[in-house]
Formats: C-alpha cells, structure tokens, sequence
C-alpha cells in the first residue's frame, strides 16, 4: 500500500484510521516544515513504536525513566554516552547495564507511544509516508515479549480526540509552559480521594463532605506549585504529559485553589511567620523548639548523617549534626529544591526528597517560617537509598499529621 502526501490533504487522524483499518505492519514517517519528524511503527494488532527527533524532554524515553524515578539522571547520562560509540537503543543499554528491569522498560516505552502518537494528532502542516514492513524490530530478545503489548489505535484515537478539543479551552489558562502559578488561601479542608472515589461519577463518596476535593494526580501538580517554579519546570518532575500537566492546572485554576503569579518568581513574598491556627506571630527559637522531636527522630535513626538547620531568608545555616562548610548549603539547598520530589505537604509544612547515586537529601520546610531542616545522607551498604526513604517517611509521619 502506498501512501503518501501532505497533512493539508490528509490529517494525522485519517492516516492513522486508513492503516488500522487495513492492518497493516510498516513505518510512518512524518516531518513537520521545522525539521522534526515523528516515526510510528504499526502491527496488525496496534501501536507498537512511537518517536521524534526532537530533544523535548518529555518525548525521550531516558527522561521518562528518571522522572517515574526507574533510573538515575547519571545513569541515563552514562548510557547516552555508550549510545554514541555503538547506536544501540537506549532501552538495550539500560536493561543490559541492569539500570532498571524490563517491565520499567516496557512500561516507560507505553508512556512515550502516547505522548509522541498524541503530539503527531495536532500537526497541521508536514508531509508523510508510509513504508509497509514485514515485522517491527520494537524490542530485542532482551525484553520478554510478555511485556510488549501493543496499544489500540482506535483507543489512541478517542483519547486524542478529547484531548484536541480541550486543548483550546486549557490554553486560554495556560497560555505558555513559562507561566508560573500560585496556591490560593482556602478555608476548607482538602482531601485527596482515592483511585476508587476519582472515579465514583455519583459522588457518593464526597456527597455529605464540605471538604475540597483533589484527585490523586491533581494533589501530585498541587503540592509542586509554589509560586516559583514554572509550568515547565513542574512537568519535569512529574510522568504527566505536557498536556495532562496543564489540564490539571486548569481544573485547580477553575476550583479557585491556584492562580498565575504575576510577579517575579524572585520577589514573591516570603510565608508569614505566623501560626496557622492562633495567627500569633513565630519566632524562629519557638519553630526550632516545635521541630525538636523530628531532629531526635533523624539523629537517632541517622547518627551518620550530615543535619543542618537553615534559615533562608537570612542565608544562614546551623551545623546539628556531622561536619561540613556551612557557607555553601543556603545557596545549594534551593538548587537541590528545584529537583526535589514532594513526599507530602500541608499549609505550613513542605517535605522534599531528593536521591542520587550516593546521596540521599530530605528537606523539611516550615511554610510559616524560612525555616528548614536538611538531612543529608551517605548512600552505601548498611544504608541504600530504600532504607533512607523509610527514615524520611517516619520523620515526615511526625511533622505533618
């Protein structure tokens, strides 16, 4: 079957919908007037192969492996570089390396399929062939085939379908990835449901409940918003696509819970030192005194450990624990915040992990003040990055109730 031509006389959907049809196993290529190109590969059963040649973060199979925290940034870098020297695919590389398992593979490859097949559905412009093929070389005799299982195209379909309609709306919200959002002040609790409540469409669960309430993937984009950090900046540390990140955010905007922080992300406020129940203003020897039983639980737990108190509105850190150069950490910590994970959040306290190759960094942060406690660990034998979590979760257990 030959087929080719413009989007112009021929949209991505009416490819794809021509191809299912038929069943028909091949290469899609198409390249828009800027240069990038996507590839699709089809079976007679689906959707087994989809990627671009742009360097987007958010289409790169690595980057997917890192955000979903299957893999560490310096483990995709190292696989990158043996990529250079032998073309191999970098789902070979990882799994031969060990980085991660197959199923993490295979599970990340979904992931990209969709988002680059989604990114091909609002093309308007560019031109596309299509090259029939007796099979798909989509994975190696490194990954099982049980894992491989090719998505519905017409499955694809409705879902994009949704998605471009929306899209129009969503952008009149979230108008460029630069915006930065805020949290509004809100009087009611908010409760994150359960994947089973998410989607009771009676609201039994919640229909006597006051409370505000969040599905699970609207409390993960919530707790990143800060006021700092950009639309951009939020999707690379969540497995949300570029257009589900946004819809999220336009849902929290329509709740009243967020709103675009129109100054600079530089000169917002500080939080207000004051108690979030009596509105007494705090000192910061009475916020020390209120944290004194989660520093107990992590010296104790991590008598190894390197423990800082830093007060960051004055840049000035306090030594609790181990040895260091104390005139660094003010400066490093909001860098390493920047890369964080959220663990858990309320309205007056924030916590942050972050885990490299040899090194485990949990942030504990009082919203009321500029206070924060740091722990920063040794990754080795007797203490890997599961049992610094555990640690991190029981101290975290003790300051947000």
């Amino acid at each position: 079957m030959a087929l080719e031509g413009t989007l112009k006389d021929f949209s991505p959907f009416d490819i794809m919908e021509l191809i299912d049809f038929k069943q028909k196993t091949g290469l899609l290529f198409v390249t828009a007037p800027e240069g990038e190109t996507i590839t699709l590969g089809f079976e007679k059963k689906g959707l087994v192969l989809a990627q671009s040649s742009t360097k987007k973060n958010d289409l790169q199979l690595g980057n997917i492996l890192v955000r979903a925290g299957k893999i560490t940034e310096a483990n995709r870098d190292k696989a990158l570089e043996m990529q250079k020297g032998t073309l191999d695919r970098l789902g070979f590389i990882f799994a031969r390396e060990k980085y991660c398992t197959e199923k993490d593979i295979c599970e990340s490859l979904r992931i990209q399929i969709k988002r680059v097949f989604f990114t091909l559905l609002r093309w308007s412009e560019g031109i596309y062939i299509f090259e029939p093929r007796e099979s798909i070389d989509y994975f190696h005799e490194f990954i099982k085939p049980v894992f491989v299982q090719p998505l519905s195209v017409k499955g694809l379909m409705m879902e994009g379908a949704l998605m471009i309609d929306e899209w129009p709306m969503v952008e009149k919200v979230v108008k460029s990835l630069d915006m930065v959002f805020r949290r509004l002040p809100v009087k009611q609790e908010i409760k994150t449901l359960t994947e089973e409540e998410a989607f009771d469409f009676e609201g039994s669960a919640t229909k006597n409940d006051t409370a505000i309430h969040l599905t699970p993937d609207e409390k993960i984009l919530y707790d990143l918003i800060d006021g700092r950090q950009s639309v951009s900046s939020i999707l690379e540390k969540t497995l949300f696509s570029e257009f589900t990140c946004c819809k999220i955010i336009f849902d929290l905007v329509k709740k009243d819970l967020l709103e675009e922080n129109k100054e600079s992300p530089l000169e917002v406020n500080p939080p207000s030192k004051k108690d979030a129940a009596s509105g007494d203003v705090l000192s910061d020897e009475i916020v020390r005194k209120n944290w004194e039983a989660a520093r107990v639980l992590v010296q104790r737990a991590l008598p190894e450990a390197l423990i800082l108190e830093i007060t960051l509105s004055e840049k000035k850190a306090t030594l609790l624990q181990g040895e260091t150069d104390l005139e660094q950490w003010p400066d490093l910590i909001m860098a390493i915040y920047q890369e964080a994970k959220p663990l858990g959040n309320r309205s007056d306290v924030g916590v942050f992990e972050y885990v490299a190759d040899e090194v485990g960094i949990a942030l504990f942060w009082d919203h009321r003040t500029d206070y924060m406690l740091v722990v920063v660990s040794a990754l080795n034998g007797s203490i890997g990055a599961s049992r610094f979590r555990a640690h991190v979760a029981t101290v975290t257990r003790c300051v947000i109730v």
